[in-house]
């Protein structure tokens, strides 16, 4: 419960979720198909770059958002995925970072680990932060 609360809090100070207008803009821009497993049914806005990583309100913008079915985005989580990262223009995903997570990123210093979601692979990243950024966090 407590875990909910902090994420909670911490998705509120990033931007909260998306509004009606962004979320009308990416179901125009992929369609009502998850992107992963290609499902039609449950679908729901996700952030492409979980809140967690990004700077205060700059999260929620369109460029970061894709649709997932509700199963695809529960197993996705909060994880950065590799394959996500490349996808978010690099004009948006620069300032949308926060600096904790933006240097270890930027100079590929991350552990990667493969993972299953929808049937399909991806790369989980694993940022190695310093210990001051991990107090901060």
């Amino acid at each position: 419960y407590k875990r909910q609360q902090l994420r909670n809090r911490k998705r509120k100070e990033n931007g909260g979720d998306f509004n009606k207008k962004q979320k009308e803009q990416v179901f125009e821009k992929y369609g009502y198909v998850c992107q992963i497993c290609s499902g039609e049914k449950n679908l729901q806005v996700d952030h492409m770059l979980p809140q967690h990583i990004c700077k205060p309100n700059k999260s929620s913008v369109v460029e970061n958002a894709w649709i997932l079915c509700k199963s695809c985005n529960a197993a996705k989580g909060t994880r950065i995925l590799l394959e996500v990262i490349k996808n978010v223009p690099k004009d948006v995903l620069e300032p949308m970072l926060s600096n904790n997570y933006a240097r270890p990123i930027a100079n590929k210093d991350f552990e990667r680990k493969i993972v299953k979601i929808g049937g399909s692979e991806f790369t989980e990243i694993k940022a190695k932060l310093s210990k001051k950024a991990l107090v901060a966090s």
